[in-house]
């Protein structure tokens, strides 16, 4: 695939909404009139496979065509700074990136009081968002540069700073559990790939030998938000391959209970909530549980989504 086609099948994936945004923020930094980048845009979202040659003719009185593949590797990479900037202007985690860069001007510039108040905000922040492993990180690092450099007894020092070793290592731990999950989930996910959900024997014989894993014994095993969805994850998808419906609702159901226990994740990771309470309305759909999926239809038009 060349880089025309990646660019073609960038612009048709878009949303009502990001194309919108996306010609917002391309106006506002550019000049007014005949914007050449918007015509091209406009250009290929108008066609059902990407041709060239109609685009050449198309603007065969614009300059730009001599180096056509400059504009368009430009606007390539306009449109997925527009996604970025689009999808993360409701994101905590985006708000928080923005505190620590904040930190690091603050730290850098000596105003270690006001840059300390700063980081307090973005740990009550993590508060909501306990997975954001490489985050915790993070603040931990800011936390232990600060503490070296305003308090001044020894003994305090040594004591906040085995503090936060203790504390970096409990996040180390979590990070580890749920990659240890995150694997299991994944190799079914390749069987799915491979076999669909018809899996080959050999297939199902590397299932069952993945369900005996020690970390599947117990959903208390997984030590973090994360871990428990993927534990519940992997036995809803290891159920499905058996065409066993009812034991792979009950993990559907779980997913279910563990998000709306964590109501900060619709808003975060709205994708997420909908892809989920989707595999349960498919659970109810097999065992013809209509009022149930009935249900959970109502729930998934309350997440909020930017797509149309």
């Amino acid at each position: 695939m060349n880089k025309a086609d990646y660019l073609f099948l960038l612009v048709k994936s878009l949303s009502k909404n990001e194309k919108i945004h996306f010609k917002r923020c391309t106006k506002k930094y550019t000049k007014s009139g005949g914007n050449r980048y918007l015509k091209l845009f406009d250009a290929i979202n108008k066609q059902k496979q990407y041709d060239e040659k109609k685009i050449l003719k198309k603007f065969s009185g614009e300059k730009f065509t001599k180096q056509l593949h400059v504009i368009k590797n430009y606007l390539y990479h306009a449109i997925l700074n527009s996604l970025q900037d689009y999808h993360q202007e409701a994101s905590l985690n985006s708000s928080l990136k923005h505190k620590l860069i904040s930190v690091k001007i603050l730290f850098e510039k000596g105003l270690f009081d006001s840059c300390s108040e700063l980081l307090e905000k973005a740990e009550r922040d993590m508060v909501s968002m306990e997975d954001e492993m490489d985050t915790f990180l993070e603040i931990i690092q800011w936390e232990r540069k600060l503490i070296l450099r305003q308090v001044k007894k020894l003994d305090e020092v040594r004591t906040r700073l085995n503090d936060l070793k203790i504390k970096q290592e409990e996040i180390l731990k979590k990070h580890h559990n749920s990659t240890e999950y995150q694997y299991l989930v994944d190799n079914l996910t390749a069987i799915q790939l491979a076999d669909g959900f018809n899996p080959s024997k050999e297939s199902v014989r590397i299932m069952h030998q993945l369900a005996k894993h020690p970390l599947l014994k117990s959903e208390k095993n997984a030590l973090s938000f994360k871990a428990k969805l993927l534990y519940n994850n992997f036995f809803e998808l290891y159920f499905r391959f058996l065409a066993d419906p009812a034991s792979r609702m009950k993990f559907s159901e779980r997913r279910v209970e563990l998000i709306e226990n964590h109501p900060d994740i619709r808003k975060n990771d709205p994708s997420l909530c909908l892809d989920i309470l989707q595999n349960l309305t498919s659970s109810y759909t097999m065992l013809k549980n209509y009022t149930g999926k009935l249900s959970v239809l109502e729930k998934m038009k309350a997440i909020p989504t930017k797509n149309d």
